[in-house]
């Protein structure tokens, strides 16, 4: 099936002659086939998409390994062949065996609903605050009769190029709910590009990190200890030929801090093709063990350079002497789509 870009946000496929749809994974779930997965703990698709496990060995924090590692939960008990992350596991949410309802995600072992697409949770549901008139502006909020919801704001009439769908202003160019016309909603697993319903674009994991560390001392995942300065880096590439707008990583890193001043605030950017795209950082000054860090950043649609993407995590800061990892786990990666 050909593909077609029909926006600079999304590159979609043609829907005629397709016979399946592309999956709508939530949470930390990602596409392998037309299946969502957990990287982390899928016997069939450990770490990377299509790398299956040998007998007699289970697939753990997205490694092969004879028994689960520390920290993830066996599922079953007995003679376990799943080796869940039950903090982030839609199937396993919590406790082994139960399953978050379609769309919701499992965050810190609770499943709760995901609004995706600029929509925000208003109670139990997904609004679009800036044209919802009951919730306008804010959940809550509720337009007079005779008035619409524009821009957030409750007016008598639609601004700003929206076109007014029953009691609310719309851009049909992009509204899921009305697209290209009132009323003409799309599937869930589709985005309005350009007043016509197209398939979302899958998402892509690889691992990262996967080079060696540039701090002093040691290699990445050997084991030792070091401490991050300034302009220290990890990164990886990976080959991609559509443009990418959001990226979620999901690793563990060594936390060792006990040297450090309590209260120092540790600080990496997050630069893809050179850009930074955001950053994250914890609080020093004590000795926490693995820290797992799960950041997303959204960004304005990016192309790749020569077909390549690369992800870096580069220090901004100087983590004091005597204090401060630079040892990240096996097993982490990075989505994005």
């Amino acid at each position: 099936m050909n593909a077609r870009t029909l926006a600079p946000l999304l590159t979609v496929m043609l829907l005629a002659g397709c016979s399946k749809s592309t999956p709508d994974c939530k949470g930390s779930a990602v596409v392998c086939g037309d299946s969502c997965v957990q990287l982390k703990s899928d016997n069939l698709n450990c770490g990377v998409c299509g790398t299956a496990c040998a007998a007699g060995k289970v697939c753990s924090a997205g490694a092969c390994a004879e028994t689960c590692a520390a920290g993830a939960t066996a599922c079953p008990a007995v003679a376990p062949t799943y080796c869940a992350d039950v903090t982030t596991d839609e199937s396993n949410c919590g406790t082994c065996g139960t399953a978050c309802t379609t769309g919701q995600a499992c965050t810190a072992g609770v499943c709760s609903l995901v609004c995706a697409g600029g929509t925000t949770k208003c109670g139990s549901s997904c609004v679009t605050t800036t044209s919802d008139p009951t919730n306008c502006g804010a959940c809550g909020t509720v337009c007079t009769s005779g008035q619409v919801c524009s821009a957030g704001a409750c007016s008598l009439t639609c601004a700003g190029g929206t076109t007014k769908c029953g009691s609310s202003c719309v851009v049909t160019t992009t509204d899921p709910a009305n697209c290209g016309a009132c009323g003409t909603v799309c599937l869930s697993s589709a985005a309005c590009v350009n007043s016509a319903c197209v398939p979302l674009l899958i998402s892509q994991s690889v691992v990262f990190p996967a080079t060696t560390s540039t701090t002093r001392t040691g290699t990445l995942g050997a084991g030792g200890w070091g401490w991050f300065q300034t302009g220290d880096y990890v990164q990886s590439a990976f080959a991609r030929t559509e443009s990418i707008r959001q990226l979620s990583l999901n690793f563990l890193m060594s936390d060792a801090t006990s040297g450090c001043a309590v209260g120092t605030t540790l600080t990496w950017a997050v630069k893809v093709n050179g850009t930074q795209v955001g950053t994250y950082s914890w609080t020093g000054g004590q000795a926490t063990g693995d820290k797992t860090l799960a950041p997303t950043f959204g960004f304005a649609p990016m192309a790749p350079v020569s077909g390549t993407f690369t992800l870096r995590l580069e220090a901004l800061t100087t983590v004091c002497s005597g204090g401060g990892s630079w040892n990240w786990k096996a097993g982490g990666t990075a989505t994005v789509f």
